[in-house]
């Protein structure tokens, strides 16, 4: 994995993520994961506030 997708901090999360998944997958059962609290719609929601429009010259982003 490239160290741009991934760095020491994520990796723990994501090979216990990947074995549990296999795990489960493989006893043909599906993965227990919990739901996230935090969607990437939320995320653009509020940097959409934080940061303002593009289309506004006085905002942040604009």
């Amino acid at each position: 994995m490239h160290h741009i997708a991934a760095d020491g901090e994520s990796l723990g999360p994501f090979v216990s993520d990947l074995v549990a998944g296999y795990v489960a997958r493989s006893s043909g059962e599906a993965p227990g994961f919990a739901p996230l609290s935090v969607q990437f719609a939320d995320f653009a929601i509020w940097q959409h506030e934080v940061l303002g429009s593009p289309d506004d010259p006085s905002s942040v982003i604009g």
